[in-house]
């Protein structure tokens, strides 16, 4: 160390301590949405997942069945679920998207898919909060959603896939328009 000049000495020792920083503090973070921590940050933007369509089978429910405790809190999730399962059972296409409404990407979707053409009542176009994702158990039973945002397509025949991270109305409303028209 007694050959490198003192600058050089203190160029280098910056560095370290600014790649220790970089470790410690300052690396962005996986979000909590898929669970367990650690793991890969969410992928690029519109990264559309390799899935295979997976159908996916309406709940048999009688209307009188009584409304699951957990629903009876929050009634928005309640009415959210029984619009969910009455779509499956009359097989309209839906696109459900499951956001973190901490992260601008997931709020960025819920306003895009706001906007999505509802295909004059063929189609069913939700957000939800990724905290609700096990109410959605006649969706997600087959599709795996583990990161926030990720937008579920449905199709009219109950094939199911994904869309991982932000996709723009457009994208959506497209993708929508090709499983209506199945």
């Amino acid at each position: 160390m007694s050959q490198v000049s003192r600058p050089m000495q203190i160029l280098l020792g910056a560095t370290v301590l600014l790649a220790v920083a970089w470790l410690v503090a300052l690396r962005p973070k996986p979000s909590d949405a898929g669970g367990g921590g650690g793991g890969s940050a969410a992928p690029p933007r519109a990264a559309v997942a390799a899935t295979r369509a997976t159908p996916v089978v309406a709940p048999r429910t009688h209307r009188s069945a009584p409304t699951p405790a957990r629903h009876r809190a929050d009634p928005l999730l309640a009415r959210q679920v029984a619009a969910v399962g009455a779509a499956l059972r009359r097989h309209r296409a839906i696109a459900i998207a499951f956001v973190d409404l901490g992260a601008a990407d997931s709020r960025a979707l819920a306003g895009e898919l706001a906007h999505v053409s509802r295909f004059g009542g063929r189609a069913l176009t939700l957000s939800v909060p990724i905290g609700r994702l096990s109410s959605f158990g006649a969706i997600t039973r087959e599709v795996q959603v583990t990161t926030a945002p990720t937008t579920v397509i449905v199709a009219r025949d109950g094939r199911a896939t994904t869309i991982v991270g932000f996709a723009d109305r457009f994208e959506i409303q497209q993708r929508l328009a090709d499983v209506v028209a199945r």
